[in-house]
């Protein structure tokens, strides 16, 4: 949390006469239950990495991992859904140590809290990371996306040591288990995915 407030501006207020009040530019109650929600409720499965981003005008924040349950923005909004706990035990840990007051009662404390600092109302984006399907080097690449290679086990070369990739590395060690479980244990997963060839200059050829 220290970390945030190192980026945040602390304007003074002045009330009546040799009066003042440290505002800080956005709720500290608030910023402090998004960073506890953004470590409880993210996909730890996920590799990327959870975010903050500060801008002049706005603070983003991007965690790994869609809301559970099929539970809509506008029904966090409204706060019309009960809590689904992700991670049980780093929730139990938090609410142990009193980090967390009530299960599912964040959101709305954020709304409130920045409501009564009259700003904006917070914007909630999901963002949906379509996976990748290799098109290039047909002769050395066969696409067969996570979800329905359980039904295309027979297209996966017995004889060969497979190389398995998407964008993140998530969903080729999902598919590397699969594998595994059909007695196909010859293959590496390559951690970071497609993101990491790109961040890298990787040729995957070599």
């Amino acid at each position: 949390m220290w970390w945030v407030l190192s980026h945040l501006a602390l304007p003074l207020n002045s009330i009546g006469y040799a009066q003042r009040e440290e505002r800080w530019e956005y709720p500290l109650e608030a910023l402090r239950e998004l960073v506890v929600n953004m470590i409880v409720h993210r996909n730890y499965m996920n590799s990327n990495d959870s975010v903050i981003k500060f801008f002049d005008d706005r603070i983003e924040f991007f965690n790994p991992g869609k809301l559970p349950n099929g539970l809509t923005v506008e029904q966090l909004i409204r706060g019309d859904y009960f809590s689904a706990i992700r991670n049980k035990q780093i929730a139990s840990v938090f609410k142990d140590a009193c980090i967390i007051e009530k299960y599912g009662s964040g959101i709305k404390r954020v709304l409130y809290a920045f409501s009564k600092y009259n700003l904006p109302q917070l914007v909630f984006t999901p963002i949906v990371l379509q996976p990748l399907e290799p098109t290039f080097w047909t002769e050395h690449w066969t696409s067969i996306p996570q979800g329905e290679l359980r039904t295309r086990l027979a297209e996966v070369p017995k004889d060969k040591r497979l190389v398995l990739i998407c964008n993140t590395g998530v969903r080729s060690y999902e598919a590397q288990i699969i594998l595994d479980q059909a007695g196909i244990r010859d293959t590496f997963n390559l951690q970071g995915g497609m993101a990491a060839v790109k961040k890298w200059g990787l040729d995957l050829l070599e």
